[in-house]
């Protein structure tokens, strides 16, 4: 029996992942929490991009290791994070709230992402979808809208997979690089970095809703650990590590 790979285990999981919603309904007219709307932005356009560059880097991967799987993946998962910021910019617009149409913080994702290679776009993107697990995990504790809880679990959820396929994906080019410990080193001072920059950016939201910034960065440190060991199924194909639905993936919210 042929085995599947890891790339094409992948590609079944996104290929049967339905996108979800909110229930739009249940949006109330009670006040965000403090700070929720600089850092909505923030979030709403960091998960708004058309990947062209990703995707190129990603077809030249697959041509060059026989792995077309891959470049698949990840045109799902680039459309899975445009559902992301639709649902940000959705729930703004019922709150009352413009979307927003620039963020400082985006511009500087997106430089760095069209300056590196894949391995370093991977870097700077899953970066991001780690400290969303901080992030959503706190606007959804924070919060006593049903929509806007309901969302936050929806991103919150989604982006479990989207880190697995990710480090996974790093794991694979990183254990045939001799200049692996570089690699991880650099991606380490990358993710606390910018931990650091998106709590004093926010640092109103973080501190009115239980995270100052000593809680904050233990909450940054746990999410890494986990996010390190993601890497299980990188090299086989056995399907642990890939979830078959959202909900299979544990709840890391349990670390924070």
């Amino acid at each position: 029996m042929h085995k599947q790979t890891a790339s094409s285990q992948w590609l079944s999981y996104f290929r049967a992942h339905k996108l979800r919603e909110p229930s739009w309904e249940s949006t109330d007219s009670l006040p965000l929490p403090i700070g929720a709307i600089a850092s909505l932005h923030d979030f709403q356009r960091g998960e708004k991009s058309e990947g062209h560059h990703f995707s190129k880097l990603a077809d030249k991967y697959a041509e060059d290791n026989h792995d077309p799987a891959y470049a698949a993946s990840v045109r799902h998962l680039i459309r899975e994070e445009n559902h992301h910021a639709y649902l940000l910019e959705r729930y703004l617009i019922q709150s009352q709230q413009q979307p927003a149409e620039a963020s400082g913080l985006d511009q500087i994702f997106r430089f760095l992402r069209h300056a590196l290679s894949l391995q370093g776009t991977i870097s700077v993107l899953v970066s991001a979808e780690i400290l969303a697990l901080v992030y959503y995990s706190a606007l959804e504790q924070a919060t006593s809208c049903p929509a806007l809880k309901r969302l936050c679990v929806i991103i919150y959820e989604d982006e479990l997979a989207h880190i697995r396929f990710q480090m996974q994906q790093l794991h694979r080019m990183r254990v045939k690089s001799k200049r692996r410990g570089v690699a991880e080193f650099l991606h380490t001072t990358l993710y606390f970095g910018t931990s650091l920059a998106l709590w004093l950016r926010h640092h109103r939201f973080f501190r009115h809703n239980g995270l100052p910034l000593s809680i904050y960065m233990n909450r940054v440190g746990k999410v890494w650990q986990w996010a390190s060991q993601q890497t299980s199924s990188a090299s086989s194909t056995d399907q642990t590590n890939i979830p078959k639905t959202a909900n299979s993936s544990e709840k890391v919210r349990l670390l924070l």
